[in-house]
């Protein structure tokens, strides 16, 4: 999904195995997706930083790499139509000044969501989703959350506790009943890495997803499906975390 971003670079550990230049822009993922249910109206996660290299030089690449938490439905108004897709999520990432979102090139997070209009397909020429880009830059391992509130149905959107954005309507009758939650890190170009190296790579855990009252349980990794594009340097791998439930860890391998 399409994100945007803002304006500082920090230093922290790359991963210097991007390729240049970069080749066709795409959405290329790596992480755990869920079928649609209808108990998942919420997606939670703690991410670890890593600063990920992308195809060319950081910071004039025209690419984007993230790591996010999701929840995403087909719409109930025209299910199976792609472009009546929906989605919500929070995140990190970084961006090159080369990008197709070059007016804020950095590292930051990040939130997104789609509007009511694009369910029904009536957002004419206007786009059809909010991006919402902070100054918090990451650090450490943070917290990412984004759920379907029981009290007034709209989208909440957190990073380390902090409100990124809210949607400004209840999804509910636009969106189908079923929707999936989602885990992964992303890049807009195969060249690019995603945050990870084999020597260092990126830890997802507490993994959870709430319901319609918008409690919270650690998400089964039976419940879950590993989701990497084909034809990446992408990896996933799952651990036990101490604090309960189960993790996962992502990295991109090195050039050949």
């Amino acid at each position: 999904m399409a994100i945007a971003l803002t304006s500082q670079f920090l230093s922290a550990p790359t991963s210097h195995a991007a390729q240049n230049p970069c080749g066709a822009s795409g959405n290329y993922h790596d992480g755990y997706v869920s079928t649609p249910s209808t108990f998942n109206y919420g997606a939670l996660a703690r991410i670890e930083y890593n600063n990920p290299d992308l195809c060319g030089a950081d910071d004039t690449s025209a690419s984007v790499s993230m790591a996010w938490v999701m929840i995403d439905a087909e719409s109930a108004i025209h299910p199976g139509d792609g472009n009546a897709y929906n989605w919500a999520q929070v995140g990190y990432y970084q961006a090159g000044s080369s990008s197709a979102w070059s007016s804020g090139a950095g590292i930051g997070t990040f939130a997104q969501w789609t509007k009511k209009c694009k369910a029904s397909l009536t957002c004419g020429s206007a786009v059809p989703w909010v991006t919402v880009f902070d100054g918090k830059n990451p650090t450490g391992s943070w917290e990412y959350k984004v759920y379907r509130s029981n009290s007034n149905g709209h989208i909440y959107m957190k990073a380390d506790t902090k409100n990124i954005d809210v949607s400004t309507f209840d999804p509910f009758g636009d969106w189908s009943s079923g929707w999936r939650v989602e885990y992964a890190a992303e890049t807009f170009h195969k060249q690019s890495d995603v945050p990870g190296t084999t020597s260092d790579p990126t830890s997802v855990d507490n993994i959870k997803k709430a319901d319609i009252n918008s409690t919270w349980s650690f998400t089964s990794k039976s419940s879950l499906n590993i989701g990497i594009t084909p034809g990446t340097r992408y990896h996933a791998s799952t651990f036990s975390p101490s604090g309960g439930g189960f993790g996962f860890r992502v990295w991109t391998s090195p050039l050949s």
